[in-house]
């Protein structure tokens, strides 16, 4: 059954509203919320509009987060009990460093602990996951202090855009399933 043309105008009319609000809606999800703090550790939460589960799933997948990522990490991911062995390498204009870590559930996420490395003084991460009213809340913290010749500010810098970054690009994964 053909619709009439007023019902076929108003139905366009629709769409083209709801085409032209996605991108509102779109822009009205808060960006991440980053800072660092004096002791150089850096803390990023978002809100995901996916499901603790899938969020939880992401996060607890070191090689999953490296790919979506897409930054210059090569990382080789290997059991541990309960954790994961991360061996990570970064190439980088700067400087390229190597480094061992393990990752372990703990609370309502992951701990990622550093074991050996001669290019970092201290290094941890951790990824908070917590259903919240609207779908979940991520927040990641890292603290990384290298032992080479770079001075912190600079490191805090690229931390917190890196922090965003991956952030916003975790929630995207996360909110197209």
């Amino acid at each position: 059954m053909q619709m009439p043309p007023a019902a076929r105008l108003l139905a366009a009319l629709t769409l083209a509203s709801a085409a032209a609000l996605a991108p509102a809606v779109a822009l009205a999800c808060p960006p991440p919320e980053v800072e660092t703090a004096d002791d150089h550790e850096t803390t990023g939460k978002v809100l995901v509009a996916a499901d603790l589960a899938t969020v939880r799933a992401i996060v607890a997948d070191p090689a999953r987060v490296a790919k979506i990522d897409s930054g210059p990490a090569q990382i080789e991911v290997s059991d541990d009990g309960a954790c994961k062995l991360i061996r990570t390498f970064i190439s980088h204009p700067v400087a390229s460093v190597r480094y061992r870590a393990r990752q372990c559930p703990k609370g309502d996420g992951f701990r990622t602990e550093l074991v050996e490395s001669d290019d970092f003084k201290a290094y941890h991460s951790e990824w908070g996951v917590r259903a919240v009213q609207g779908g979940t809340e991520l927040v990641y913290k890292v603290r990384t202090i290298p032992n080479i010749s770079v001075p912190q500010f600079l490191v805090d810098r690229q931390t917190r855009a890196a922090v965003e970054r991956l952030l916003e690009r975790v929630r995207a994964a996360a909110e197209a399933g």
